[in-house]
């Protein structure tokens, strides 16, 4: 199973584990409904997956205003979209308007289009938490999204060599892994198997069994 909602109760019990949810009350009943929470939402592939979660939107809102004040999340450049939705969300506090004014859009990919916008094209609350919280999911598991002192949630950069740690030690660190200490020759390597790559797919594109005209328009230049 793969849920959004278990990733974030992982996390809250991680955080409580690291005492950074000391005084959030996650605790005995809650955690257990969290827990069967988790275990609704248990589907399989075929199913409709963003229909179910609109039905559990009542559950998940319930922990998410101290999600928000309780966890200092920060982001790598690749991540500030999602920032951006997190504070966003945060400021709404607990205001009850259930359409969004001029919210970041930057979250908002096509799949969840139907989920987040309504029939006059306005964005719900509703639909915009679950898409933040896909987001969140996806971002924290790239780790575009970390939270610091957090062992499994922290960011990866910040353990790499840097300064004069990464100059001593350059040469003995790209030997090891097996590539160029030149940055130029790294790319032209780089360069060198993108090209082949796309040759060979070429050469045997027309016998690929993966790739198809869209099955509305056959004469469709799209595949």
């Amino acid at each position: 199973m793969s849920s959004l909602i278990l990733l974030l109760v992982q996390f809250i019990m991680e955080c409580c584990f690291f005492g950074l949810f000391a005084t959030l009350g996650f605790i005995g009943d809650t955690l257990a409904e969290s827990i069967a929470t988790v275990n609704s939402l248990a589907r399989p592939p075929d199913d409709q997956f963003h229909n179910e979660l609109m039905e559990q939107y009542g559950r998940v809102r319930r922990f998410l205003p101290k999600l928000f004040t309780s966890v200092q999340f920060k982001a790598a450049p690749a991540g500030m979209a999602t920032i951006d939705a997190l504070n966003y969300l945060a400021n709404l506090a607990t205001s009850r308007n259930q359409i969004l004014d001029n919210p970041p859009l930057g979250i908002i990919i096509n799949s969840w289009k139907r989920v987040v916008f309504d029939a006059e094209n306005q964005v719900t609350k509703r639909g915009y938490t679950l898409c933040f919280l896909g987001k969140l999911q996806d971002s924290l598991r790239r780790r575009d999204v970390y939270v610091e002192n957090s062992d499994r949630w922290s960011d990866p950069r910040a353990k790499l060599l840097k300064g004069a740690d990464w100059k001593a030690n350059r040469i003995q660190v790209c030997r090891s892994l097996d590539h160029p200490v030149s940055p130029d020759a790294a790319i032209t390597r780089l360069t060198q198997q993108l090209d082949a790559a796309y040759r060979q797919v070429a050469a045997r594109f027309d016998k690929n069994v993966c790739i198809y005209s869209l099955p509305n328009d056959p004469t469709s230049d799209q595949f």
